[in-house]
């Protein structure tokens, strides 16, 4: 293997990892609302937390597109993953509290990460694959992304649920209970993002 095609698959795998972690946090949250909220609070909660995600990106385009012309992207990448490392460490005490709306603050935390992590994502696509070769490196970046988000979802989902029915959760009946409860599956959390970092 030679070291163009190494630099490649390690640039593939913090994009896999870093999205993959994101949406797990939002799935968790969002099984969590599932479980406590019927009907329309069910509705506006994960409506909530969509928008907790999807927002930062909206507000912060701009200033993220700005840092990423101004300063070195692989820089912005290695800053990205420490700060992600981090969160990790606030969303796994955010659940040991039982504090839902510190988890939701730590969720908006990481989608600002991801958004201000993005553009330098996309721009240091030239300089490993080449000007030639950029509409490939683009569709290995967006390929690796949906796959990333779509098994995170399945992968989450039914980790939580059987979770949940092997210890027997659903005589918990608030969302701080809940979030407590599933603390372990926030563990996997910190090695994820420690590699992300380390590569």
């Amino acid at each position: 293997m030679n070291s163009t095609t190494l630099v490649k698959i390690s640039f593939l795998s913090v994009v896999l990892l870093n999205a993959m972690v994101d949406i797990s946090s939002k799935v968790l949250l969002q099984n969590i609302a599932f479980k406590i909220f019927d009907g329309s609070t069910q509705v506006v909660w994960t409506s909530i937390i969509n928008a907790m995600i999807i927002l930062p990106f909206i507000f912060l385009f701009t200033f993220s597109g700005y840092l990423s012309d101004k300063y070195d992207k692989k820089s912005i990448l290695v800053y990205g993953a420490l700060s992600s490392f981090l969160l990790s460490v606030l969303t796994v005490i955010s659940y040991m509290s039982g504090n839902y709306y510190f988890s939701m603050m730590v969720l908006v935390l990481l989608a600002v990460q991801s958004a201000v992590y993005s553009p330098a994502k996309f721009g240091i696509i030239i300089s490993i694959y080449g000007k030639d070769n950029l509409s490939k490196g683009n569709a290995h970046l967006q390929s690796v992304t949906i796959i990333a988000m779509l098994v995170a979802m399945a992968l989450t989902s039914f980790i939580f649920e059987a979770f949940y029915t092997a210890n027997n959760l659903e005589n918990l009946n608030t969302k701080e209970q809940l979030l407590s409860a599933i603390t372990p599956l926030t563990y996997y959390i910190l090695p994820l993002y420690f590699n992300e970092f380390f590569i």
